[in-house]
């Protein structure tokens, strides 16, 4: 019973250790001799393609974005900006409504444009 249960433990590392050994030379791009040699593999380039922009791009434009929670440690999840849109804020000091109009102000100063 005892050896039945080293086997199995040691089945499962063998495996793990096998799986992450593979040689350096399977990997795409690098040959045996360019592994001897100890060149380093130079990446592929990848060059655009034309392709033809059309002069109106979207009827209706618009912005997702997330707003900040202010002295919490991550952001308002979606919906919970129009959950609690009138309630105070003791943190900020003010109103979810408040704040996130404050935050979209800052927007509007670094370039987003309604409409």
């Amino acid at each position: 019973m005892n050896t039945n249960k080293k086997f199995l433990r040691t089945v499962p590392l063998l495996v793990i250790l096998g799986c992450g050994c593979t040689p350096a030379a399977t990997q795409p791009g690098l040959t045996p001799s360019a592994i001897l040699s100890g060149a380093t593999p130079t990446p592929t380039e990848i060059l655009p393609t034309a392709t033809s922009i059309p002069k109106v791009l979207l009827p209706v434009r618009g912005l997702y974005t997330q707003f900040d929670r202010r002295g919490y440690p991550s952001q308002y999840w979606s919906g919970q900006v129009i959950r609690e849109l009138n309630d105070y804020d003791e943190v900020v000091g003010h109103t979810v409504k408040e704040e996130v109009a404050l935050q979209l102000d800052e927007m509007r100063a670094m370039g987003v444009r309604p409409g």
